[in-house]
C-alpha cells in the first residue's frame, strides 16, 4: 500500500498524527489502545502494517 494513502486512511478513521522519527509516522486515536505506525520504503508501507491498517478499517467501518 503506497505510504500517502495509509496516511490518510488513518486520518480518515479518525487517528492524529501524532509525529515520527525518520521514516516513520505514529497516528493515534482517542479511546483506541493501538496506534498506528507506518514506514515509509520508497513510497509504500511494508505489508504487516498495511495489515494492521485493514484491522483498524475493520474495527472502526471507515467512520471516525
Amino acid at each position: 500500500m503506497r505510504f500517502a494513502d495509509a496516511c490518510k486512511a488513518a486520518q480518515h478513521l479518525g487517528f492524529t498524527h501524532k509525529g515520527g522519527a525518520g521514516s516513520h509516522v505514529a497516528f493515534l486515536r482517542a479511546g483506541e489502545p493501538m496506534g498506528l505506525n507506518f514506514q515509509n520504503r520508497g513510497g509504500l508501507i511494508p505489508p504487516y502494517q498495511t495489515r494492521q491498517l485493514i484491522a483498524m478499517i475493520e474495527k472502526y467501518g471507515g467512520a471516525p
